[in-house]
C-alpha cells in the first residue's frame, strides 16, 4: 500500500511572513499572563532583555522570540522619540532647512542652498528661525571659501538679536 502509485502528492508548502516569526516554544515555562507582563516591559522598556530571568538558558527559539521583542521595544521607542520630535516646529523647520542643503548636494549643486534658504529667509519673521537660518547660511560660506559675506550674516545675526 505505500507504494508510489497509491500516495496523494503535496502541494507546495509556501512561506508565510507570520511562519518566519520567532514564536514561543509551547514547552515555555512563562505562563500567558507572565509572558504579557515581561513582553509589556520590554516595549515600554521598563526592562532589557538581559534583565529576563534565565536569558541565556532559554531555548534557542525562545532567545529569538526575546531578541526580536527587545528589537520592537527599540523600533516602538524610536518611533515615539521620532513623532515627539517632529511634534515641535522649530524641530522640524531646522530638519527642512539641512533637508534643503542636503538635496542640492545631492544634485551636485550645494551652493544654490545659499540662495534657497536666503529666499526663506526674507520671508521669515520669527526670531529664532531667522537665526537658524542665518548660521547655516554662515555655514555654507564658510565651505565655499566665502568668508566676507559669512561675516556679513553673523554680523546681521548679532544686530538682529540685540533687541
Amino acid at each position: 500500500m505505500n507504494d508510489a502509485k497509491t500516495q496523494i502528492p503535496l502541494a507546495p508548502v509556501r512561506s508565510r511572513p507570520q511562519d518566519r516569526l520567532p514564536r514561543l516554544s509551547p514547552l515555555s515555562p512563562l505562563s500567558p499572563v507572565s509572558l504579557l507582563t515581561l513582553v509589556s516591559l520590554l516595549v515600554l522598556g521598563v526592562i532589557g532583555l538581559s534583565a529576563v530571568p534565565g536569558h541565556a538558558q532559554l531555548p534557542e527559539e525562545a532567545q529569538q522570540q526575546a531578541q526580536y521583542i527587545e528589537l520592537m521595544a527599540r523600533y516602538f521607542q524610536f518611533s515615539s522619540e521620532y513623532v515627539e520630535m517632529v511634534s515641535s516646529s522649530e524641530t522640524v523647520f531646522h530638519m527642512a532647512i539641512e533637508s534643503i542643503v542636503e538635496t542640492y548636494q545631492a544634485r551636485g549643486e550645494a551652493s544654490k542652498a545659499i540662495d534657497h534658504l536666503r529666499r526663506i529667509l526674507e520671508d521669515t519673521d520669527d526670531l529664532v528661525r531667522r537665526n537658524l537660518l542665518r548660521l547655516k547660511i554662515r555655514d555654507l560660506l564658510n565651505e565655499f571659501g566665502r568668508t566676507e559675506e559669512a561675516l556679513r550674516e553673523l554680523d546681521a545675526l548679532v544686530k538682529e538679536n540685540q533687541d
